[in-house]
């Protein structure tokens, strides 16, 4: 699959193990094997980074509010 945000590819371990690694001791067991492995492009990774980024602000804005006002209840009990 392939899209402007997303690559998903997949292939056969044993094939890629038999012409990468010839001498891999675990090329039987990769036989019945079929990763899948997802590459997201820089449109996706920064629309995640953005998203993360807005989050940790609304969480350091409304910890600096209830540290405020527990500092000012302090003060003043």
């Amino acid at each position: 699959m392939k899209s402007k945000s997303v690559v998903i590819n997949c292939y056969w371990k044993h094939d890629d193990l038999s012409r990468n690694f010839s001498d891999c001791k675990d090329l039987e067991k990769s036989y019945n094997i079929i990763p899948f492995e997802v590459q997201f492009k820089y449109p996706k990774v920064f629309s995640i980074s953005n998203e993360i980024k807005n989050e940790r602000e609304r969480q350091k804005s409304v910890l600096m509010k209830v540290i405020g006002k527990e500092g000012m209840d302090g003060v003043f009990s």
